[in-house]
């Protein structure tokens, strides 16, 4: 049986974002109404006013961070991916909280277990809400299976998936990890030219897409895949708490550019 770990990082704070209970709420409830395959949910609550007993929910595994802004989104994906590992799931969703799942996330988790290069690929839904021109590869208001493609970008200009739900199995986090464990490169332990190569100028607070480039250069691939469509809300509450942190136009001051 095959192990599907959800990975869900979450804030709710009267100051950035009051609503993010309610997010997460909906999230959740979307995808237990509609998954059908063994699961872990591993939520991560990046410094929310207030913590969330679960004690009563086995397969719920939650992690409140003190200090959101001293690893900011970054960080809380990576405790998130370790924690799914160490719990033993094949394949790990890393998930957003402002989307809303339907019955296409089974199509999405099968596309995975059959993929003949699951253990080194990356692998991103269709979606309403994606930004960025480049990114509009993964854009549509339903599934459409034409869609499905490798994406063989090599710099940043070029079409990326979006970072906001992407899932990935075991063996692939493994083969691309950090030596720390990170799969993605933290603001704090690497040289800020690093950082803006591959996090960009959102340093710790994006959607860390040029990682997917790194893992390109290491013989990673990344899909696109047509069979599922998943409804982002695109709340982008991210750019709240990165001006919040006094983080805006870091690269711009440090001469990172």
């Amino acid at each position: 049986i095959v192990k599907v770990g959800l990975v869900i990082t979450n804030h709710s704070s009267q100051k950035l974002r009051p609503y993010g209970r309610d997010l997460l709420n909906n999230a959740l409830k979307s995808f237990f109404s509609f998954a059908n395959f063994d699961y872990e949910i591993i939520i991560i609550d990046n410094q929310s006013d207030n913590k969330i007993d679960f004690s009563n929910h086995d397969n719920i595994h939650y992690t409140y961070i003190e200090d959101q802004q001293e690893k900011g989104l970054t960080g809380a994906w990576n405790t998130g991916i370790k924690k799914a590992s160490t719990l033993g799931c094949d394949i790990i969703l890393n998930s957003n909280d402002d989307l809303v799942f339907n019955e296409t996330i089974n199509d999405f988790v099968d596309h995975i277990k059959k993929s003949k290069f699951s253990d080194v690929s990356v692998f991103g839904p269709l979606t309403n809400g994606v930004g960025s021109a480049h990114m509009q590869i993964q854009h549509s208001d339903k599934p459409d299976m034409s869609m499905t493609c490798e994406i063989k970008s090599k710099k940043k200009s070029e079409p990326l998936i979006n970072g906001f739900f992407f899932g990935f199995t075991n063996p692939f986090y493994k083969k691309f990890m950090y030596p720390d464990g990170d799969l993605f490169a933290e603001f704090d332990k690497f040289d800020k030219s690093y950082i803006f190569k591959y996090a960009y100028a959102d340093g710790k607070w994006g959607g860390q897409e040029g990682e997917f480039l790194r893992w390109q250069s290491l013989g990673g691939k990344v899909f696109v895949v047509g069979n599922c469509w998943i409804n982002h809300l695109k709340k982008k509450d991210w750019y709240k708490a990165r001006c919040s942190a006094g983080e805006f136009g870091w690269h711009i001051t440090e001469g990172y550019q």
